[in-house]
């Protein structure tokens, strides 16, 4: 039988001695969107998207938008339309690596879930994702929040920052 994991994740979960629960977990993986979670993405406000840069750097981009913003198209495809805050890498990465990643988390209840998949760019900012592998996460490590406000560009500006490395504060 075909694992549920790649090889990286397997030689992760080897290191850290967790097949087994790796194993049981491994049934919760769909290739599939269900019915709960398109509902859930699509009264989302906010998401975090993970992609790699050329150079085989991660980077994490906050998308968020009014309830609707991200829509389930069907059970395989999940559509992105974001204003992206200037300075973000998210559009380049997706243009030299398809894979991303979207973590939905709806902080004030912590239900939160993960959409692994392949990008398309579409025409207007969208952004396409195939659904690969989707998973609801235990909310166990969140707490609960209450997101407030936005933030305006000048803000934004100061948020941004490209470095090698976390600084001092970061990595604390």
């Amino acid at each position: 039988m075909k694992s549920k994991f790649h090889a990286g994740e397997i030689e992760v979960q080897t290191r850290a001695g967790v097949q087994d629960i790796a194993r049981r977990v491994a049934g919760v993986l769909r290739s599939t969107i269900p019915p709960v979670a398109r509902e859930f993405l699509e009264g989302q406000r906010m998401v975090v998207v993970s992609t790699v840069d050329s150079r085989g750097r991660v980077w994490a981009s906050i998308l968020t938008g009014e309830p609707g913003f991200i829509q389930a198209l069907d059970e395989q495809t999940v559509q992105i339309n974001a204003e992206l805050i200037p300075g973000d890498p998210l559009v380049e990465n997706l243009r030299t690596r398809r894979d991303i990643g979207i973590l939905a988390i709806e902080l004030s209840t912590r239900r939160r879930m993960k959409l692994k998949g392949r990008s398309e760019l579409g025409e207007y900012g969208s952004i396409y994702v195939h659904a690969e592998r989707v998973y609801a996460l235990c909310p166990k490590y969140i707490q609960a929040r209450e997101v407030v406000g936005g933030v305006d560009q000048a803000t934004t500006e100061r948020l941004i920052r490209h470095a090698e490395s976390l600084d001092e504060n970061q990595q604390r």
